[in-house]
């Protein structure tokens, strides 16, 4: 639960919580490793890969409603737009990581 709450940037606790209600749903099931007992993997169900197929292809055909109705300036503008974002969130990612890892350093060198 640990990695899940880390990547949601939640507290394991949320995590939890969240991951109880889609178990109860029956859209994920917990799975023991066997290589160590002490983690627990999370699986989509079949009903939740279906729910999740209907989604995708719902948002899919929304966005192609959307992009139906704009010129062709108006969607080298969003491509644009689109690529700002993604190389800005790529390097949000890398200083994150980057950050991450120096904190780690700093906690493992010895106090002088």
């Amino acid at each position: 639960m640990r990695e899940l709450a880390r990547e949601l940037d939640v507290g394991e606790s949320a995590a939890t919580a969240v991951v109880d209600r889609l178990v109860r749903q029956g859209l994920v099931a917990r799975r023991d490793d066997p290589s160590d007992r002490r983690v627990v993997r999370l699986a989509l169900s079949d009903s939740g890969e279906s729910l999740v197929t209907k989604l995708h292809a719902t948002a899919c055909r929304k966005t192609a409603n959307l992009l139906v109705s704009l010129s062709d300036d108006q969607l080298a503008e969003l491509v644009a737009t689109m690529e700002m974002l993604d190389a800005a969130a790529t390097a949000n990612e890398t200083l994150t990581c980057l950050e991450s890892a120096s904190v780690n350093n700093a906690q493992e060198e010895p106090a002088r």
